[in-house]
């Protein structure tokens, strides 16, 4: 006899299958009982079912049924595609230094203020340009004397020293120093009265800068302390040694060229002895 897994064959008498009633050849109304009872492993078949075979037709329908239906369960559910993952967006690039004339400024800031101090430095960075800062006057001329600087902004009214005494300080140590060039110093101040500018001029300050001000108007006053680059002259024109040949004898042009060129170490000599002369 063929095993059937999992199923419970319970065999009862037709009396005591309530309500049921079984005619030859119509299995409809025990069909549907049949499938109610399989989801609990229990076929429920009557006895009278087994005289002429139906029951195990019955049976080995609902056994196929059943197989059919465990295969369909035990079956893994098909997975949806996974998501093909993005690639990874590279990141932005910094962005590039902002690099203006004043950029590679020494500068120095005197400012006890700390929302001053922040606003300068924002305006600095928009120039590509740095300060060190101090918080007082003495801190000033004591950070000047120890280092080296193109402009210092400082700020007017400070404790310990204000501007100008840090000023007359600064310069009496350029003078002990023979510093050339001079530092060049910016007055700042909210003091906007008539004749503080020339007060600030008389202390030894370069420019004059009345609060509130401009990023441009700051960056302009330290534009002047860049370095002057020295005129390197005009560049040799063949075009106009040719022209030269042209209207002159060439051999004789040729000849004079000639002599330069011969004369030329010795005058590069001197012109280095006047040099370290000086």
């Amino acid at each position: 006899m063929m095993r059937y897994t999992k199923i419970a064959l319970l065999i009862f008498g037709l009396g005591l299958i309530s309500g049921l009633v079984v005619v030859a050849g119509e299995f409809a109304r025990l069909e549907r009982v049949a499938s109610a009872v399989m989801a609990l492993g229990l076929v429920l078949l009557p006895v009278a079912l087994f005289a002429d075979g139906r029951g195990m037709r019955l049976l080995g329908w609902i056994a196929r049924r059943f197989s059919r239906a465990k295969r369909k369960k035990a079956r893994p559910k098909s997975r949806p595609a996974a998501r093909r993952r993005k690639p990874p967006v590279p990141s932005a690039a910094p962005p590039a230094v902002k690099r203006t004339p004043i950029s590679n400024l020494r500068i120095l800031a005197a400012e006890d203020h700390p929302f001053n101090r922040k606003l300068w430095q924002l305006m600095l960075d928009n120039f590509g340009a740095r300060a060190d800062w101090t918080e007082n006057g003495r801190e000033a001329v004591d950070k000047f004397s120890a280092g080296s600087y193109d402009a210092i902004l400082m700020d007017c009214n400070m404790p310990e020293l204000d501007g100008h005494e840090a000023t007359a300080a600064i310069r009496h140590l350029e003078v002990e120093r023979k510093s050339t060039p001079r530092v060049r110093i910016i007055a700042i101040t909210a003091n906007a009265l008539a004749g503080e500018r020339e007060r600030c001029l008389a202390a030894g300050m370069d420019d004059y800068l009345a609060k509130p001000f401009t990023a441009q108007q700051l960056y302009q006053s330290l534009l002047a302390a860049c370095p002057e680059k020295p005129d390197a002259g005009e560049n040799f024109n063949p075009d106009k040694l040719e022209q030269l040949c042209d209207e002159l004898d060439r051999a004789s042009v040729c000849e004079m060229v000639g002599d330069f060129i011969k004369e030329l170490p010795d005058r590069l000599k001197e012109i280095h002895r006047l040099h370290a002369a000086e």
